[in-house]
Protein backbone atom coordinates (compact mmCIF):
# COMPACT_ATOMS: atom_id res chain seq x y z
CA UNK A 1 0.00 0.00 0.00
CA UNK A 2 2.51 2.58 0.90
CA UNK A 3 4.54 1.61 -2.56
CA UNK A 4 1.06 2.10 -4.50
CA UNK A 5 0.65 5.69 -2.21
CA UNK A 6 4.14 6.50 -3.49
CA UNK A 7 3.93 5.53 -6.88
CA UNK A 8 0.86 7.84 -7.24
CA UNK A 9 2.46 10.84 -5.32
CA UNK A 10 5.47 10.27 -8.50
CA UNK A 11 3.61 8.79 -11.18
CA UNK A 12 0.07 10.75 -11.60
CA UNK A 13 0.98 14.29 -11.74
CA UNK A 14 3.08 13.11 -14.51
CA UNK A 15 0.53 11.59 -16.14
CA UNK A 16 -1.56 14.32 -15.35
CA UNK A 17 0.70 16.81 -17.26
CA UNK A 18 0.65 14.79 -20.14
CA UNK A 19 -2.77 14.57 -20.37
CA UNK A 20 -3.42 18.39 -19.86
CA UNK A 21 -1.02 19.08 -22.43
CA UNK A 22 -2.94 16.49 -25.18
CA UNK A 23 -6.68 17.91 -24.33
CA UNK A 24 -4.79 21.73 -25.05
CA UNK A 25 -3.30 20.07 -28.31
CA UNK A 26 -6.61 18.77 -28.79
CA UNK A 27 -9.19 21.24 -28.03
CA UNK A 28 -6.90 23.88 -30.06
CA UNK A 29 -8.17 21.51 -33.51
CA UNK A 30 -11.54 22.40 -32.77
CA UNK A 31 -10.94 26.09 -33.51
CA UNK A 32 -9.28 25.52 -37.17
CA UNK A 33 -11.39 25.45 -40.19
CA UNK A 34 -9.67 22.10 -41.31
CA UNK A 35 -11.20 20.41 -38.63
CA UNK A 36 -14.87 21.87 -38.49
CA UNK A 37 -15.50 20.81 -41.97
CA UNK A 38 -15.25 17.34 -40.78
CA UNK A 39 -19.21 17.48 -39.84
CA UNK A 40 -19.70 17.97 -44.17
CA UNK A 41 -18.48 13.99 -43.73
CA UNK A 42 -21.39 12.73 -40.91
CA UNK A 43 -18.76 13.36 -37.56
CA UNK A 44 -20.17 14.39 -34.47
CA UNK A 45 -18.07 17.01 -33.57
CA UNK A 46 -19.80 18.36 -30.86
CA UNK A 47 -19.91 15.08 -28.55
CA UNK A 48 -16.11 14.73 -29.31
CA UNK A 49 -15.81 18.10 -27.90
CA UNK A 50 -17.74 17.03 -24.89
CA UNK A 51 -15.93 13.40 -24.26
CA UNK A 52 -12.74 15.90 -23.89
CA UNK A 53 -14.57 18.22 -21.49
CA UNK A 54 -15.29 15.31 -19.43
CA UNK A 55 -11.71 13.84 -19.20
CA UNK A 56 -10.98 17.36 -18.34
CA UNK A 57 -13.13 17.37 -15.75
CA UNK A 58 -11.78 14.25 -14.82
CA UNK A 59 -7.91 15.36 -14.99
CA UNK A 60 -9.12 18.19 -12.33
CA UNK A 61 -10.85 15.36 -9.70
CA UNK A 62 -7.26 13.68 -9.92
CA UNK A 63 -5.53 16.68 -9.20
CA UNK A 64 -8.02 17.27 -6.18
CA UNK A 65 -7.67 13.57 -4.70
CA UNK A 66 -4.02 13.77 -5.17
CA UNK A 67 -3.85 17.19 -3.22
CA UNK A 68 -5.83 16.27 -0.78
CA UNK A 69 -3.58 12.60 -0.04
CA UNK A 70 -6.56 10.49 -1.30
CA UNK A 71 -3.19 8.56 -3.87
CA UNK A 72 -5.62 5.51 -3.82
CA UNK A 73 -8.93 7.23 -4.88
CA UNK A 74 -6.52 9.20 -7.69
CA UNK A 75 -5.69 5.87 -9.08
CA UNK A 76 -9.15 5.04 -9.29
CA UNK A 77 -10.64 7.85 -10.94
CA UNK A 78 -7.85 8.24 -13.18
CA UNK A 79 -8.92 5.03 -14.46
CA UNK A 80 -11.88 6.21 -15.46
CA UNK A 81 -9.91 7.75 -18.79
CA UNK A 82 -8.14 5.08 -19.68
CA UNK A 83 -11.32 3.15 -19.95
CA UNK A 84 -13.23 5.65 -21.64
CA UNK A 85 -9.67 6.38 -23.32
CA UNK A 86 -7.17 8.64 -24.12
CA UNK A 87 -6.88 12.03 -25.24
CA UNK A 88 -4.44 11.44 -27.61
CA UNK A 89 -6.18 9.15 -29.27
CA UNK A 90 -9.35 11.97 -29.91
CA UNK A 91 -6.37 13.94 -31.38
CA UNK A 92 -5.47 10.73 -33.34
CA UNK A 93 -8.64 10.60 -34.86
CA UNK A 94 -9.22 13.93 -35.79
CA UNK A 95 -6.23 14.45 -37.40
CA UNK A 96 -6.31 11.50 -39.11
CA UNK A 97 -10.05 12.27 -41.01
CA UNK A 98 -9.01 15.53 -41.46
CA UNK A 99 -6.48 13.73 -43.82
CA UNK A 100 -8.81 11.40 -45.10
CA UNK A 101 -11.40 14.11 -45.95
CA UNK A 102 -9.01 16.42 -47.42
CA UNK A 103 -7.87 13.81 -49.84
CA UNK A 104 -12.00 13.09 -50.52
CA UNK A 105 -12.40 16.87 -51.24
CA UNK A 106 -10.06 16.08 -54.26
CA UNK A 107 -12.10 13.53 -55.71
CA UNK A 108 -14.67 15.36 -58.38
CA UNK A 109 -16.69 12.36 -59.20
CA UNK A 110 -20.16 12.37 -56.41
CA UNK A 111 -20.46 8.71 -56.97
CA UNK A 112 -16.77 7.86 -56.35
CA UNK A 113 -17.25 10.08 -53.29
CA UNK A 114 -19.62 8.28 -51.67
CA UNK A 115 -18.40 5.13 -52.32
CA UNK A 116 -15.36 6.00 -50.16
CA UNK A 117 -17.51 7.35 -47.61
CA UNK A 118 -19.60 4.30 -47.42
CA UNK A 119 -16.41 2.54 -47.01
CA UNK A 120 -15.36 4.62 -44.11
CA UNK A 121 -18.60 4.71 -42.36
CA UNK A 122 -17.74 1.94 -39.84
CA UNK A 123 -14.63 4.77 -38.43
CA UNK A 124 -16.97 7.60 -38.25
CA UNK A 125 -19.75 5.47 -36.41
CA UNK A 126 -17.27 4.09 -34.44
CA UNK A 127 -16.17 8.26 -33.44
CA UNK A 128 -19.68 8.66 -33.42
CA UNK A 129 -20.17 6.31 -30.25
CA UNK A 130 -16.93 7.50 -28.65
CA UNK A 131 -15.18 4.61 -29.26
CA UNK A 132 -11.82 6.55 -30.41
CA UNK A 133 -9.52 3.95 -29.31
CA UNK A 134 -11.42 1.49 -32.21
CA UNK A 135 -11.60 4.18 -34.46
CA UNK A 136 -7.71 5.04 -34.33
CA UNK A 137 -7.21 1.56 -34.98
CA UNK A 138 -8.78 0.93 -37.79
CA UNK A 139 -7.48 4.52 -39.20
CA UNK A 140 -3.68 3.19 -38.74
CA UNK A 141 -4.21 0.21 -40.12
CA UNK A 142 -6.54 1.07 -43.01
CA UNK A 143 -5.07 4.97 -43.85
CA UNK A 144 -2.34 3.32 -45.56
CA UNK A 145 -3.86 1.95 -48.27
CA UNK A 146 -6.78 4.76 -48.41
CA UNK A 147 -3.68 6.66 -49.43
CA UNK A 148 -2.78 4.89 -52.15
CA UNK A 149 -5.91 4.58 -53.41
CA UNK A 150 -7.34 8.39 -53.03
CA UNK A 151 -4.37 9.89 -55.89
CA UNK A 152 -5.77 7.65 -58.19
CA UNK A 153 -9.63 8.49 -58.01
CA UNK A 154 -8.50 12.50 -57.72
CA UNK A 155 -9.23 12.95 -61.65
CA UNK A 156 -11.32 10.61 -62.67
CA UNK A 157 -14.82 12.00 -64.57
CA UNK A 158 -17.04 9.22 -64.94
CA UNK A 159 -18.49 7.33 -62.60
CA UNK A 160 -16.90 3.95 -61.03
CA UNK A 161 -16.38 0.87 -63.80
CA UNK A 162 -16.51 -2.16 -62.42
CA UNK A 163 -13.38 -2.97 -61.47
CA UNK A 164 -12.99 -0.04 -59.22
CA UNK A 165 -16.39 -1.06 -57.57
CA UNK A 166 -15.29 -4.36 -56.70
CA UNK A 167 -12.03 -3.28 -55.41
CA UNK A 168 -13.53 -0.64 -53.47
CA UNK A 169 -16.43 -3.28 -52.31
CA UNK A 170 -13.21 -5.60 -51.52
CA UNK A 171 -11.73 -2.56 -49.29
CA UNK A 172 -14.78 -1.91 -47.15
CA UNK A 173 -15.03 -6.07 -46.85
CA UNK A 174 -11.59 -6.01 -44.75
CA UNK A 175 -12.76 -2.89 -42.73
CA UNK A 176 -16.16 -5.15 -41.82
CA UNK A 177 -13.74 -8.50 -41.46
CA UNK A 178 -11.42 -5.56 -38.89
CA UNK A 179 -14.41 -4.90 -36.80
CA UNK A 180 -15.50 -8.24 -36.52
CA UNK A 181 -11.73 -9.22 -35.43
CA UNK A 182 -11.44 -6.71 -32.91
CA UNK A 183 -15.28 -7.60 -31.17
CA UNK A 184 -14.05 -11.02 -31.15
CA UNK A 185 -10.18 -10.69 -30.79
CA UNK A 186 -6.63 -9.98 -32.54
CA UNK A 187 -7.07 -9.78 -35.80
CA UNK A 188 -4.84 -9.88 -38.77
CA UNK A 189 -3.40 -6.49 -40.29
CA UNK A 190 -5.11 -5.40 -43.34
CA UNK A 191 -4.28 -6.72 -46.49
CA UNK A 192 -3.24 -4.33 -50.23
CA UNK A 193 -6.18 -4.15 -52.33
CA UNK A 194 -5.59 -5.71 -55.85
CA UNK A 195 -4.85 -3.19 -58.62
CA UNK A 196 -4.26 -0.46 -56.51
Amino acid sequence: EEVNGLRSKIELPKQLNQMEKEIKRTERLFTKKAFKRLTEFGLNLEKMQADLAAMRATVEKVRSLLSSGSGEEAQEAMQEIFEGGHPGEINGVLQQMRGMTEGLRRVKNKEIRALILEVFQPVIDAVNDGDYREANQLLNELWPEMNRILPKLYNLRRGPDASLRSKLEAFETRIQEKLQGQESGPSEAATPAEGF
